[in-house]
Order: C-alpha cells, then structure tokens, then sequence
C-alpha cells in the first residue's frame, strides 16, 4: 500500500459534495469574463415611506446612521457602513409604503454608453422606468444635485422592478458622478446596531427562469449557491452581496393561488 497515494486519496463523500461546485465552475468562469455591463455592488436602495422624518428618526434609532445627503427638502439618505452607500428615503405620497429600487454601482459610468447597452438587451428609452425602457433623470440643486444637473440612470426590469445605475462614488449628491456629498449629519442617537455593509435583496417576479437570464446576460452575475430547486443566488461585485429573484408559482395557497405581484421584498 503507498502511504502517499492513501495520504491524498479523496473519499468517496467528500467526491460526490464537491460535484456541484464542479458543475457551477465553468458558467462562473464564463459568467465572470466579460460582463457587458459590470457590477462593483449594491449602491443603495430607496423606501418610499408615509412619513420621512419618523422613518429617519426609526432607523437612526436602530443603526444610528448619519445623513450621508439631502435630496430636496424632505428626501433623505442615511449611510452604511463607512459609505458610499446608503438607504434612501423619500415620501410616498398617496402611493402605499414601498422598496421603490435598487441601485448598483458600475464600472465605468457612462450614461450614452450604458443606454447603448441596454438597448442591445430590449431595453428601451422611455418617459418612466416602466417594464424594459430606460429613464435617465437630470437631478438639480433643488434636488441636491449639479447646477448642470446630476444624470441618474434608471431602467425597468422584464417585471417593472426599477433597477437604477450609477457611479461606484454615487452618495446621493452632486456633480456629474453624485459623488460630492457635504460632511455626514451626525445621527443624534447613538444606535442599538452598527450596519457594515450590504448583504442581499431578495425579489419577487412572475418568471423567475427569465429573471434570472436577463441579469445574467447583462451583468454576467454569477451563481453562488442556491436556496432551494430553482432559487439560485447570484453574486454581486467582489463581496458576498447577492440578489435572489425568485416566484413563478402560486404565492400563499399553493399552485392555484393568484401569482404573487412582482416586487422588491426584502433587503
């Protein structure tokens, strides 16, 4: 018997539970070559709230998150971590409280360039970030931004889910990028618990199937684990951030129930 060989024999176990991973590597590898638009990470998300100053006050309470930027004279924006980004508030009006959408930082932002891109993928320029059409809004000193005016780039998933773009750097700001914040606001509560970072925004949509495809295809995001048959959790940037788009079925009430809206369900 050869010691060596025994020594870095693997088991028949340990064989059949790296199999996955061993399946996965080759679309990773792919997924990860040359994204035609790539992601660094979740930037920020934004909640369309009854009442900004109590949702403000709430989360300073929770997480004593400084004000990272103002937008306007209600909107606000709370940040994680060191920043850049942050969480986003803004008044729902006579709309019902909302997760009205992610945003994800880019390399290389460029709105003429970005647009282009998108319209390879079906995706076309339209007055609202409906359902595949992509808005660009110029946002200006009113609203915190440029005097030129700060371009914001936002498009509609195969769903409606808004998905906005933006510079790495964006905080909410101005100049070309959103990029030049003032000082943070110190949060006048100290906080029950400090946020580091993003973690994940799990979503709800009629296809999952095509969900999936589409951010594939345009981000080349690639899957790193699975949360159940047909849930795969794509990674987003470097870090351990992901998005889950999961649905297609029957929402509570099994397979003849009404298919649940499509939505950003939780983050």
């Amino acid at each position: 018997m050869n010691p060596t060989f025994e020594h870095d024999r693997i088991s028949r176990r340990s064989l059949l539970l790296s199999l996955p991973a061993l399946m996965m590597a080759p679309r990773a590898l792919l997924q990860n070559g040359s994204p035609p638009i790539r992601v660094t990470g979740i930037n920020h998300v934004t909640l369309r709230v009854s009442d900004v100053k109590r949702s403000v006050d709430f989360y300073q309470g929770l997480f004593g998150m400084p004000v990272i930027s103002r937008q306007g004279t209600t909107n606000a924006n709370l940040r994680i971590g060191a920043g850049p980004q942050f969480l986003g508030f803004s008044a729902a009006g006579s709309e019902a409280p909302n997760i009205n959408h992610i945003c994800l930082g880019v390399d290389n932002f460029n709105v003429d360039r970005i647009i282009g891109i998108l319209g390879q993928h079906g995706i076309t320029k339209g007055d609202s970030a409906g359902p595949m059409k992509v808005r660009v809004r110029m946002r200006g000193p009113e609203a915190g931004g440029a005097k030129e005016g700060t371009p914001e780039l936002s498009f509609g998933d195969p769903d409606g889910i808004v998905i906005q773009l933006q510079d790495p750097r964006y905080c909410g700001g101005a100049g070309a990028l959103g990029n030049v914040c003032p000082a943070p606001e110190a949060s006048p509560k100290k906080g029950l618990l400090a946020l580091r970072d993003w973690s994940h925004c799990t979503n709800f949509v009629s296809d999952a199937a095509r969900s999936n495809k589409f951010y594939q295809d345009l981000f080349g995001f690639d899957i790193q684990a699975y949360q159940g048959p047909g849930a795969p959790v794509m990674g987003v940037g470097p870090g351990v951030q992901f998005l889950m788009f999961a649905g297609g079925g029957g929402g509570r009430g099994g397979a003849n129930a009404a298919p649940r809206p499509a939505s950003i369900n939780h983050l």
